[in-house]
């Protein structure tokens, strides 16, 4: 069972943890997995919030919280980079999904001999109606 009011570095380092997972799961596109990581970082990350709050009031921020919120910067640097590549491939896999459904579903304009002669992606609408 976890300390309901953990020191700073035990936050700190329980927060790395969570952040190191979410970030382990996003490098093997375990997506899946990937919303309960987040949650559980939120978690941690109240956790750390709360701790944080409470050394800095009473004064007992010491060298071990310092070592434990620097190995915390690292991962969550290491975190950003990974996730913002994820985003990056989802976003290029939506593009090219869009790029490829968007012309299966043009009919573009034909010329009165079947040629394409001009591309045009919205609808034709029959000027009498």
């Amino acid at each position: 069972m976890k300390d309901e009011n953990p020191t700073l570095a035990v936050a700190a380092r329980e927060l790395t943890d969570a952040v190191s997972r979410e970030t382990e799961l996003a490098r093997r596109g375990a997506l899946n997995d990937l919303a309960d990581a987040v949650s559980a970082k939120r978690v941690a990350y109240d956790t750390f919030k709360q701790a944080r709050e409470t050394a800095i009031s009473a004064g007992t921020v010491n060298a071990g919280d310092r070592e434990a919120i620097e190995s915390l910067i690292a991962a969550t640097n290491e975190n950003a980079i990974v996730l913002d590549a994820v985003k990056t491939t989802l976003d290029n896999a939506v593009a090219r999904f869009q790029s490829i459904f968007g012309s299966l579903t043009d009919p573009g304009v034909y010329s009165p001999l079947g040629a394409i002669s001009r591309h045009l992606p919205a609808a034709r609408f029959d000027a009498s109606a």
